[in-house]
């Protein structure tokens, strides 16, 4: 099975999806904007890809040790990291924002977490931009 999926498992991923799509289309168009199927389809693969993101990785873990210890380290640090934006963050929001915040009951602390990923977010994205631009820089001299 694990060869199998392997070798197919992107293709077969594609195609389930796919056929999902367009059941979830074609019961929005024939129900009138109701798409109760494409909702609960979303959430069956989110908890799909759950289960086998957490099967997968003890899997690997258990085939891999030195590479879980390097990938739960990097987890630690990432966490680490978004702890100090949570805790950097002020959660007390002025204009807008503040009665936004106010018509979705969200309070100090969520606000808080909000803004500590949020920030978390952009870091890494523009890390990873960053680096993107550096390794096509230095494949430019290579």
């Amino acid at each position: 099975m694990y060869k199998y999926l392997s070798k197919n498992g992107q293709v077969l991923a594609l195609i389930v999806g796919g056929l999902l799509a367009v059941i979830a289309a074609i019961t929005l168009y024939s129900t009138k904007g109701e798409n109760g199927f494409g909702i609960a389809a979303a959430i069956g693969l989110v908890i799909v890809a759950g289960a086998a993101w957490a099967i997968l990785g003890v899997l690997s873990a258990a085939k891999n040790p030195d590479g879980a210890k390097k990938g739960l380290i990097l987890f630690g640090s990432l966490a680490v990291f978004m702890l100090i934006l949570y805790f950097a963050s002020s959660g007390v929001e002025t204009g807008s924002l503040a009665e936004t915040m106010v018509e979705f009951d969200v309070n100090e602390s969520e606000s808080k977490m909000i803004s500590g990923f949020v920030k978390t977010a952009i870091i890494l994205s523009v890390g990873a931009f960053v680096s993107f631009i550096v390794m096509e820089v230095i494949n430019i001299f290579k």
